[in-house]
This record gives structure tokens, sequence and C-alpha cells, in this order.
């Protein structure tokens, strides 16, 4: 019994040594802690005395830094690097930085996304909410490019991705494998505060011609063809359609029903009250679809209006379009097409166009020829109401003779117009300034005449995107 009893007091001496001697490591790790604490408190002071050189920059620079932020958004991964300028930027600058980007929604209203093949897809749902839960209820502009998008997510997926977005979308634009819009066109979506829609199809499919889909049954007879329209489609009879009527199924409603236009007889146009921008571009498997379209639709609020790649086989449409339409339109870019598509005498309806961009392509002389003849003669008052000129993609202007030519016309249109036309920009072509430059200097000479232009006030731009050779001083 007193051997047990000596044990248990040696083991208790124990725990009583060790016990002291962690109390004696905690009291010390304690006065470690505490001085640990003091210096971090001195070392926050003197942090946030530090002025940093972000906040001592002038008001006019941070808000152009701000709103270069909002512009765009570009993922990189780690085999592809696309230069990035998005709101997220500013969390990395500084803390005010970051609680001023997160308490001003407008910075957030404008998302595009260019996602690279195989990468971002599974997030790409959950960065737009996030984007529009901090731009709270403001209208959104979104842009979405990606050649894979639709066959990663699912067709259901994307449409529900855009769905979520469709109220509040302002403007949309579209950069997708065709299937995307096919998708889009079997379930329609409402945007009710739709201004602007650009459509480009990415084109890794078939060439079949969207009809196939937009119209998978053929009626046998032109009764039934009437009752099927008018159960599908029951504003096709009446002038104004609703208001809340997604630009989607208009397109399907009108693609369909010029499809049996033989069979319905003469229709009135189709209605949509919002658009204010309409883009048509892409692939001809796509614009083989759409772009007879055109020639039903009324768009009594469209001001903007740009066409490319279309050809001689859609000049009818086109043209009833344009004289639906001419009067309405302030801006007006043709990009690839022809002349026989866009001729003269088209532009001549555009009374009120105050911007127009031609991309000309290997157009024929004599069309440019006469387009500056029209324009200088005051009596022919072509294009009255207009401002600014772009001609891209025009190297067939690139000798001494067309420029002066040029020139001559737009000093004579600048003098009789009472200096109305404001800015003319000729860029021969998108590539890069060391292969332009060698034909620029043979043209020297007659860039003068458009450098005294510049020197009487119009912003005159004659080269490729990074070097303008007119010079004003």
């Amino acid at each position: 019994m007193s051997r047990q009893n000596d044990d248990l007091r040696t083991r208790l001496e124990e725990s009583n040594t060790a016990i002291s001697e962690q109390q004696a490591l905690l009291d010390k790790v304690k006065k470690v802690m505490v001085k640990l604490q003091a210096d971090r408190h001195l070392i926050q002071g003197q942090l946030d005395c530090i002025v940093y050189p972000v906040q001592s920059l002038p008001l006019d620079v941070t808000l152009e830094i701000f709103g270069h932020c909002k512009s765009s958004d570009w993922f990189p991964n780690r085999y592809v690097y696309y230069g990035s300028w998005s709101p997220t930027t500013l969390f990395r600058v500084c803390r005010s930085w970051r609680e001023i980007s997160l308490a001003a929604p407008n910075l957030w209203t404008t998302v595009s996304l260019a996602l690279p093949y195989g990468r971002g897809h599974y997030w790409v749902g959950r960065y737009l909410d996030y984007r529009a839960t901090i731009a709270q209820d403001r209208p959104l502009s979104v842009e979405l490019r990606s050649e894979d998008l639709v066959e990663n997510l699912g067709g259901m997926a994307f449409v529900a991705l855009i769905r979520c977005l469709a109220p509040r979308l302002q403007s949309l634009k579209l950069n997708v494998a065709i299937s995307g819009l096919f998708e889009l066109d079997r379930n329609p979506l409402a945007f009710p505060l739709l201004r602007k829609l650009d459509i480009t199809s990415m084109t890794k499919t078939s060439r079949r011609r969207p009809s196939n889909k937009l119209s998978p049954m053929r009626p046998s007879s032109g009764k039934f063809v009437r009752d099927r329209g008018r159960s599908i489609f029951p504003g096709c009879n009446s002038k104004n359609m609703t208001a809340n009527l997604s630009l989607w199924e208009t397109v399907e409603a009108t693609f369909r029903l010029n499809t049996y236009k033989a069979a319905l007889g003469d229709l009135e146009p189709l209605y949509h009250f919002h658009l204010q921008t309409l883009t048509l571009s892409g692939s001809y498997s796509l614009v083989d679809g759409y772009i007879n379209v055109l020639s039903l639709l009324a768009l009594p609020t469209l001001r903007n209006l740009h066409l490319i790649n279309t050809r001689k086989a859609d000049t009818e449409p086109i043209r009833l379009f344009l004289s639906r339409h001419a009067a309405q339109l302030r801006t007006a870019q043709f990009s690839g097409c022809t002349m026989e598509v866009i001729t003269i005498d088209s532009l001549r309806s555009l009374v009120n166009l105050a911007n127009l961009t031609l991309e000309l392509g290997r157009e024929p002389m004599p069309y440019i020829h006469e387009f500056i003849r029209e324009l200088e003669d005051p009596e022919k008052a072509f294009l009255p109401q207009l401002r600014c000129i772009s001609l891209l993609e025009c190297m067939c202007l690139m000798n001494s003779t067309d420029i002066e030519m040029v020139a001559r016309g737009l000093s004579t249109r600048w003098e009789t117009s009472n200096n109305q036309l404001a800015s003319f920009r000729l860029e021969p072509s998108g590539s890069i300034d060391g292969t332009m430059a060698p034909e620029f200097r043979k043209i020297r000479p007659s860039l003068d005449l458009l450098t005294a232009l510049a020197r009487r006030g119009m912003h005159v731009y004659a080269g490729t995107r990074d070097t303008n050779y007119v010079w004003c001083n």
C-alpha cells in the first residue's frame, strides 16, 4: 500500500511540474503576442499615414481610369493571355478604389466576355450573375464571344443563361456558334429594354439554311398555312405587335411568314418598338437565313444600321427595308456589300443620315467616283445631313489621282455645306503600319490636299489603325 501511494505522489509531482512548465511557456507566448500586436498597431498606423500615388491623382485622371475599367473583360488562362480592363482590376489597386468600385453600380453594367476555346464556360453564369448583382437595377450591356460556349454548356443551359439577363438587357452582342442562335429561335425570350442587338455567327457548323430550323413543318395547303400562321403569330394581322415581344420571336415569325408569303397573301409589316440599332452579320449560312426578314420588318425607332456581307441576291429585301426606314437612319455602315446592293440611289434616299461608313473591299473605282461627284454637287442635295464619312478597306484608292479627286470633292462639300461635313476617315487596310507606310509615302503629295482640309477645321484621318499620315501642324 505504501508503495502505491509513493507512485501516485510521484505522478502528481510530475504533472505539477509539467503544468508549471507549460504555464511559464504560455506566459512567455502571451508576452510575445502582446509585443507583436503592439508592433502591428504601430506598423498599421505608419501604413495609414502613407499617401498612395493613386490617391493623389487628379479627379479627371481617376475618372478616366475608371471609365476604361468599365469597358470589357478578357479572361486569361495559362495558354492564352489577353490584356485586361475590367472593374475587377480596381480591386488590386487599393482598398479605397475597391470600395469606390463596389459602390458604383454603373461601372458594372457593361460586360464583354471573350472566352478562349475550351475554357471558362462553367463559371461564366456565376460571373454574369455577380456582375448583375453589383450593378443593382441598372440596364445591362452584354457581349459574349466564344466558339464553343453553346457546345460546352448545352443548348438549354445557354438559353437559361440569356433568360436570366433578358429583362435587364439594353444591348446584346452574341458571337457564338449558329446552334446557339437556333436554340434562341426555338425558345423565344422577351427583351423589354433591348435597344441594340448584334448577331454574329462563328461557323464550325453545317451549311444548312436556318429556314430548315425555323420552319420544321411545311403545310400542304394554303388554308392550313393561314390558320396555322394566325395561331402561332396572333399579331401577324395587326399593325402593332406587343411591346415586350422579343426580337428573336419577331425574326422567327417574320421568317416563317415570309416563307409562306404566297399562301398568306399580302401581310402588314411586323413592328418592333424598341430596337434602335440593328446589325446583321456573320457567315453566308446565317445571312442566307435572316436577310429576307428585312423585307417584312418595321422598326419605328431604328436609327443605326450595319449590314455585312450582303450579295446581289439580297438586293430586293434590302431595298424594301431601306425604303421603309430611310428617313429614320442617322448612322449606316455597309461592310462587304456589293455595289448592286448598296447603290448610289439607295444612299440618296438616306436624307437624314449623319454618319456613313463604307467598307469598299474590291468595289471598282467608278462607284467611288460617282459617290464623290454626288457629294460635291450642291444642286443634287446628296445626303444633306451628312457629317462623318469613313471609307475603310479601300485599297483601290491608294493612288495620287484618286486621293486628289476625293480631296477636291470633300473641299467643295465643305464650302457649300457651311462646314457641316466635320469628319473624314480613309483607312485602306487593317494592316499594321509597317505594311502600309511605303504606300502612303508614294502618295504623300496628294495627302497635302487632305492636310489643308484638316488645317481648316475638318477632322481628317488617312492611314492605318495605328498611324495618321495627315498632319495639320
